[in-house]
């Protein structure tokens, strides 16, 4: 039986949730370090770790250390690791939940087009997800977004409004 079980039932979680992730030997343990983009920070490249070796914070009880560089680290469970993980990243990198924040990253389009080449197979989301923050804050016109879903390759029928875009 594996010394530490915790690291790896969130490495299951995050595979299935098809989150990407780097696993690395640390020490006696392991790290899982996940990188992404936070659109409302000045730095938008951030990083978690999640550590489980002899000196992480509750290895002693078989739970990971969780650090996401603007906390303090604390020990949790595997399941409040992912729940932690999903509430910091945003979908592909660019979703915008709140409707009520308005913010434009300082380089959308080249946030956008790195998304794009680091996750091919997510082309229809994150362009759906640009196009929709670029309507929300008065960049994109409906010819804007028609263009981009052609260069795209999005086929998927929509419609916008005064709330934005919308998927049908």
């Amino acid at each position: 039986m594996e010394k530490y079980n915790e690291i790896f039932r969130l490495k299951d979680m995050l595979d299935k949730a098809e989150i990407d992730y780097t696993f690395n030997n640390l020490y006696d343990g392991y790290q899982i370090k996940i990188d992404y983009i936070d659109i409302y920070a000045t730095d938008f490249l951030k990083t978690i770790s999640i550590i489980e070796h002899y000196f992480s914070y509750g290895n002693e009880r078989d739970m990971v250390e969780f650090y996401d560089f603007d906390n303090d680290p604390v020990e949790v469970y595997a399941c409040r690791a992912f729940e932690k993980i999903i509430e910091h990243i945003r979908p592909y990198n660019l979703v915008i939940e709140d409707d009520e924040v308005n913010y434009l990253p300082e380089y959308p389009f080249i946030i956008y087009r790195n998304s794009i080449a680091k996750h091919p197979e997510r082309v229809e989301q994150i362009t759906i997800d640009y196009c929709n923050m670029m309507l929300r804050n008065d960049k994109f016109t409906p010819a804007d977004v028609e263009s981009t879903f052609k260069e795209a390759g999005v086929t998927k029928k929509y419609f916008i409004d005064e709330n934005g875009l919308h998927i049908m």
